[in-house]
């Protein structure tokens, strides 16, 4: 009964062996595409933020503007 197991046992891991070497190269091309896609993200993000402080810089500024305007009438 132990002769049967070990070969059971070694089949098993013969089996996972084959699987993880056959799936390795699919494995690496899904963690570029997510790395890429991670990449893009992150470039996206950070030129939207940077547009939205350029847009809003002047914006601001109006405001601050104008709220100084509203209290120098107040006083």
């Amino acid at each position: 009964m132990g002769k049967g197991m070990r070969e059971v046992r070694k089949a098993t891991d013969e089996i996972k062996r084959e699987f993880d070497e056959s799936t390795q190269d699919i494995r690496k091309d899904i963690n570029d595409v997510t790395n890429t896609v991670r990449k893009d993200i992150t470039d996206v993000t950070d030129s939207v933020r940077k547009d939205m402080d350029a847009a809003a810089s002047p914006l601001s500024d109006e405001i601050n503007d104008t709220a100084r305007d509203i209290n120098s009438d107040i006083k």
